[in-house]
């Protein structure tokens, strides 16, 4: 999947949200208290209900990056692909829900 952002200046807000054109999106940010996971490039992001692995590909801005998406369920699903990407940035799933995997790697919320 290709993913293209485009971010514009809205002039006249009110009759967007009067149209239904508003979306909400409620973004956190987690890392150790290192910042391990930023030094690395890699940001996990929950996104409502959705989890959300980034790693930024070197590039000459770091304007990209490889998403990885998924549900809170499938930590503990045992999914390989998903097992393994986690190991290749430091982190581990031993089973449960998005907060065991928190407290298991020393994750905590950096921003929202």
């Amino acid at each position: 999947m290709i993913e293209y952002e485009m971010k514009w200046k809205v002039v006249d807000f009110p009759a967007l949200v009067s149209k239904g054109l508003e979306k909400k999106i409620v973004d956190t940010y987690y890392d150790t208290p290192q910042y391990d996971l930023l030094r690395q490039g890699v940001f996990i992001r929950r996104r409502n209900n959705k989890i959300d692995i980034k790693s930024m590909i070197n590039n000459d801005d770091n304007s990209l990056c490889n998403e990885i998406p998924f549900q809170s369920g499938d930590l503990c699903s045992g999914n390989a692909e998903i097992v393994g990407l986690l190991a290749r940035f430091g982190l581990s799933i031993t089973g449960g829900e998005f907060e065991s995997f928190l407290i298991e790697n020393n994750l905590s919320r950096v921003a929202s």
